[in-house]
């Protein structure tokens, strides 16, 4: 393997409206926009926002099987 940085697949999943994709806004925002990358020294970065509803649940398993981290958004607000 050559001296380039190693590439990782974050998924975030959750429930549908639990604010998955504001979070990743919100990173991509503090990040300076969509144009910034995100990554170390040693590694750089792919989010990936997945569905939180049950018809895309099959990209949603595709998505996590490709995944090196899984991100999982839980609302606690809710009873």
């Amino acid at each position: 393997m050559g001296k380039g940085k190693v590439h990782i697949n974050i998924v975030v999943i959750g429930h549908v409206d639990h604010a998955k994709s504001t979070t990743i806004g919100n990173l991509i925002y503090k990040l300076g926009g969509i144009n910034k990358r995100f990554g170390t020294t040693k590694y750089y970065y792919t989010v990936i926002d997945a569905h939180g509803h049950w018809d895309f649940i099959k990209n949603v398993v595709t998505s996590t099987s490709q995944a090196g981290c899984l991100v999982l958004i839980i609302n606690s607000t809710i009873g």
